[in-house]
């Protein structure tokens, strides 16, 4: 083994240091722009997911998709206003479906504020006896 000088080993180790303290701030920077990369990567891909969303929706609506014309609109049948049609959709989709938040609990519903013509009486009474159930749980 050679000796060595008196302050070799110190410049040696302020050497390694130097080197290490570069090392760890080109790390730190290379990490910090993958971090940015990805961060970049996940919202386009949040807006790919999003325009897929609307294309996939307007082309099962019938309003075209991405490379889809907008489908024909239909006709309303002749002796049926807009606001009938509209209101039977407001209706199969609040009182006949989804467990029928829009009748209370004599089966009336809030929309027109009269009797549920969508659903049969029986039904009517057992689907408002179990919501009287459900909401008298303590």
């Amino acid at each position: 083994m050679s000796a060595l000088e008196p302050g070799a080993l110190q410049r040696e180790h302020q050497l390694l240091l130097r080197h290490l303290g570069r090392v760890q701030q080109r790390v730190s920077e290379q990490m910090l722009a993958q971090a940015q990369r990805c961060a970049a990567l996940e919202a386009e891909l949040m807006q790919w997911r999003a325009r897929w969303i609307v294309a996939t929706t307007r082309r099962l609506w019938g309003l075209g998709g991405f490379d889809q014309p907008p489908a024909p609109a239909r006709a309303v049948p002749a002796d049926r206003s807009a606001w009938a049609s509209a209101t039977e959709v407001l209706c199969q989709t609040g009182c006949a479906g989804h467990a029928h938040p829009w009748r209370d609990e004599q089966g009336r519903c809030a929309l027109t504020a009269s009797d549920c013509t969508r659903v049969p009486p029986v039904a009517q009474d057992a689907s408002a006896g179990a919501v009287a159930r459900v909401f008298s749980r303590p």
